[in-house]
């Protein structure tokens, strides 16, 4: 009997497993025949039905993108950048939609360990981060045994200097996995939606009008309020509050 539900459940992974890849199959082949509202539909009840996915992702901004549906490529990418940090393709394309984008922020500057930093951390994914993290801490460990319970002094001085090493680098690998996972759970950032949205100085209609801020632009949510309002940040370092329909999360 085990080995009838065993085989059974096999069958079924198998299945969906083949049913993805079709559905990725036919939405590439709609992609390249250039049925772009076809592959977007196809790729969104893969993502609805497998989840999240970098590649499902990134094609679905390339649909949007020749659509020219800026605001909607740049969340995909963006979305697709979250799950693989540093992919050239996807940083080439997203940097290629923001082009053609009306707002051109400048960001605010930041020191040289500032930049270096976050980039580091958003250099690779969480996973990357923790498989890091662990094997420091292997080497570590050694290092400490090796300092401790071998007597020839040449390798005790290796095991002192692996350990010295290795455990810095382990804190700052589970530091930046723990960033990283954040990001992609929390998502305390967003895109605009909507073709253009007037900035508030406060979260209400009658607020004093600040800035106006148009589709594709990323912003940083800082706290809602009511299900209706959002204070975010800009790159630049401008806040307001927006209606939270004229942005979606990344």
């Amino acid at each position: 009997m085990k080995r009838l539900y065993t085989l059974l459940f096999c069958i079924c992974i198998f299945n969906l497993n083949a049913f993805s890849q079709a559905t990725k199959d036919a939405a590439d082949t709609a992609y390249q025949q250039e049925k772009f509202r076809t592959a977007i539909s196809m790729y969104e009840e893969l993502l609805s039905k497998e989840g999240a996915s970098a590649s499902v992702y990134y094609n679905l901004g390339n649909s949007y993108f020749k659509l020219k549906s800026y605001g909607k490529a740049i969340l995909q990418y963006e979305r697709a950048l979250l799950l693989e940090p540093g992919d050239e393709d996807i940083l080439h394309n997203l940097s290629v939609a923001k082009s053609k984008t009306v707002d051109k922020i400048i960001p605010r500057n930041k020191t040289f360990i500032a930049l270096w930093w976050e980039n580091s951390i958003q250099a690779f994914h969480e996973t990357t981060w923790s498989i890091v993290g662990i094997i420091c801490f292997i080497l570590c460990l050694g290092g400490v045994l090796v300092y401790f319970f071998v007597q020839k002094l040449s390798w005790r001085k290796v095991g002192f200097f692996s350990a010295c090493i290795a455990a810095p680098l382990c804190l700052f690998a589970n530091y930046a996995a723990y960033l990283q996972a954040q990001r992609i759970t929390e998502h305390q950032t967003a895109i605009v939606m909507q073709a253009a949205i007037m900035v508030k100085s406060t979260p209400a209609n009658t607020g004093t009008d600040l800035f106006l801020i148009h589709e594709g632009t990323k912003v940083e949510i800082q706290e809602g309020l009511s299900n209706e309002w959002y204070e975010v940040r800009l790159a630049d370092g401008k806040k307001g509050w927006i209606p939270q329909n004229s942005v979606e999360r990344i």
